[in-house]
């Protein structure tokens, strides 16, 4: 098949791709990450030790294995503020429940409960896995925990065969699904600890516990006649994470200002826990670096973010749902977006800095607005500003389907926006 992607776009996708696929959970997102981050120089701190900041080294700060702030320091960095770009590690999922293996009538299960909002629909007949974290008391008495995956699809949620259905053209919606009982996956017909999925080191632990979801285990590919579109589970929001994480990686220090980025778990669910954008994860980085409550509040008067999540494209199957004057269109270029309800955070200032640099990078800019007759949901942006008082903008790439166990983008939009967003650290 033909492409219409240039050498760049093809090396920047193929890095992407393989970060998705690797990246089956909010903990592997991290651990993918922190491989990229010390590839690349950065350094590890902890968050239970004391901090001896250089301008000369570059740092990533990692909490409970679902959340990473890494950043770069200009000279006489307490005096200088802060360039932010923020995302999320976490997408609309099943998680597996406590006791989660039951068996019903020969048939071996797992037991879930939804995740933030899936289109359940499109979690339908594909094959699944499953993966997240496992901790147990080892042979030796502590307490240990791992990173797993299954090595291959385990699972199905078979739905029920249209001829069971009351009409002929009636198709079983997620709205109709018995969230208890109609969702869980079948296994097979024998299955006696959740632990036997993973490798020996697992299956030996004593006391265990867990934080498991299920995945599509089928990796991102193109489609389209000219492989004008990206197909693949996840793509909200871990298209954003690696954007960040290959932006820090490669942005030019300058000396107007510090650089940083923010990746946080469970903006599905409100943000509000320890690791989410609503804690005081980004709080306590800041404060650390500058050291001095009036030096805080200074630099985060003049920091800026920008908010990076996937954006709602127009889809010409349903028109009738957008704002046909602010419908972003897949690959012609990144979205801005807007809610007077401020559901995204909003500055004209910075609004206007943003697209003079995606001038500067030739890269066109577009605009999204909900319909009036939709309430719409949020981001990051406007918890990170309210906890911080840092300006910012919420920007992302064009996608269909969003929330659907795979989604679609366009294979031109995430090189574009990186180079946006690089450029946006680097301070110009």
């Amino acid at each position: 098949m033909e492409t219409s992607l240039d050498i760049n776009t093809l090396e920047f996708n193929k890095g992407m791709f393989g970060y998705i696929n690797k990246s089956a959970t909010p903990y592997h997102a991290i651990e993918n990450a922190v491989l990229l981050l010390k590839e690349a120089g950065f350094t590890k701190l902890k968050e239970n030790e004391q901090w001896n900041l250089s301008t000369d080294a570059k740092y990533f700060v990692v909490r409970e294995n679902t959340s990473l702030t890494a950043f770069t320091l200009a000279e006489n960095f307490s005096e200088k503020p802060f360039r932010i770009i923020s995302a999320h590690t976490d997408s609309p999922t099943l998680k597996l429940k406590p006791n989660p293996i039951f068996d019903k009538e020969k048939h071996v299960q797992f037991l879930v409960e939804v995740y933030g909002s899936p289109n359940l629909a499109s979690w339908l007949d594909r094959e699944l896995s499953v993966g997240g974290k496992i901790s147990g008391i080892d042979h030796d008495d502590n307490v240990k925990s791992y990173i797993v995956k299954s090595k291959k699809p385990i699972a199905i949620i078979p739905s029920i065969a249209k001829h069971f259905l009351k009409e002929p053209n009636q198709t079983e919606a997620a709205s109709t699904l018995d969230l208890q009982t109609q969702i869980n996956p079948i296994l097979g017909d024998k299955l006696s600890n959740i632990n036997l999925l993973f490798d020996e080191q697992i299956k030996d632990l004593k006391h265990s516990s867990f934080d498991l979801s299920l995945y599509d285990p089928a990796p991102v590919s193109y489609c389209g006649l000219f492989e004008e579109y990206i197909a693949g589970p996840r793509l909200d929001n871990l298209i954003s994470c690696y954007i960040s994480l290959n932006s820090i990686k490669h942005c030019k220090k300058n000396s107007a200002n510090n650089s940083m980025i923010a990746l946080f778990n469970n903006e599905e669910i409100g943000s509000r826990t320890s690791a989410g954008a609503d804690g005081n994860f980004l709080s306590a980085i800041l404060h650390r670096i500058y050291k001095d409550f009036e030096l805080v509040q200074q630099a985060s008067s003049k920091s800026f973010l920008v908010s990076l999540d996937n954006a709602h494209a127009y889809n010409p199957n349903y028109a009738d749902k957008y704002d046909i004057h602010n419908a972003p269109i897949i690959n012609n270029g990144p979205v801005l977006k807007y809610n007077s309800k401020h559901r995204y955070v909003l500055d004209s200032d910075l609004t206007t800095m943003f697209k003079k640099i995606c001038s500067n990078e030739s890269v066109n800019v577009q605009d999204f607005a909900y319909s009036n007759n939709i309430e719409g949901g949020s981001t990051l942006g406007p918890i990170i500003s309210a906890q911080t008082g840092i300006r910012g903008i919420d920007v992302g790439v064009p996608t269909w389907s969003m929330h659907s166990i795979r989604e679609i983008a366009g294979s031109l939009d995430s090189y574009n926006l990186d180079k946006v967003v690089k450029a946006f650290l680097s301070g110009e």
